[in-house]
């Protein structure tokens, strides 16, 4: 089970901690309740801020595609990055 991440922080409300606060319940559902096993997203390469924003969440680069930025977060990895943020938030 894999799925395409994405979501848009509109641009006055950027730099807040938002994405953060909505990628936590988020991935914590689609892995832990659903049983997702990789969250992938695609993002523009010149897209720098994007880009910096995942992998500073945990999420990780596939140098393998190259026409793209692809990050991937696996279950595991979720798991390991943020499961006391879900015990004690």
């Amino acid at each position: 089970m894999t799925a395409e991440f994405n979501v848009k922080i509109a641009n006055p409300y950027r730099g807040r901690g938002y994405a953060k606060k909505a990628m936590l319940p988020f991935l914590d559902f689609f892995f832990n309740q659903l049983g997702g096993k990789v969250m992938v997203d695609d993002i523009a390469l010149e897209n720098h801020t994007g880009q910096q924003a995942l992998l500073k969440f945990g999420y990780e680069h596939d140098p393998k595609i190259t026409n793209v930025f692809r990050v991937k977060m696996t279950r595991d990895r979720y798991n390991s990055l943020y499961t006391l943020q879900r015990l004690y938030p």
